[in-house]
């Protein structure tokens, strides 16, 4: 029953109190319960010993499942930290690009008023050659 039992990743707590289990029983098949976190064994004919290892193994398991999450939560934290760096340096390239493209926007600006200048001045300069040519 309790080698079943190792493969069953949702026992927690089993009652096993009353059953005339003894010192036969196999320490590694409790040991086997990975998931089990509260194991009943009162009113059996185990040793002490045995039941001090019951009691170690369930607090082994609760303790697994404590730290399971934080330890979850660290490697995805270890995981995104060079994504952060990465992340950064995209801000700042973003951020230079857009100053740069503010620049080349405002020399385009600049480049366009003056080119309309300078064909102000050339029709200017041609209209004064033509009256120049009709005197």
């Amino acid at each position: 029953l309790l080698a079943c039992l190792a493969r069953n990743p949702t026992l927690r707590s089993l009652a096993l109190a009353d059953n005339f289990l003894d010192d036969g029983l196999d320490p590694s098949i409790i040991e086997s319960l990975e998931c089990l976190q509260d194991l009943q064994l009162a009113g059996n004919r185990l040793s002490y010993g045995a039941l001090q290892r019951a009691a170690q193994v369930c607090a082994r398991n609760r303790q697994r499942e404590r730290d399971r999450e934080p330890e979850a939560l660290k490697a995805e934290i270890r995981r995104l930290l060079p994504e952060e760096a990465r992340l950064g340096a995209a801000r700042r390239r973003v951020g230079e690009d857009e100053a740069l493209l503010g620049e080349r926007r405002e020399a385009a600006e600049r480049t366009s008023a003056e080119l309309q200048q300078l064909r102000v001045q050339a029709q200017d300069q041609q209209r004064q050659m033509q009256r120049q040519l009709l005197s």
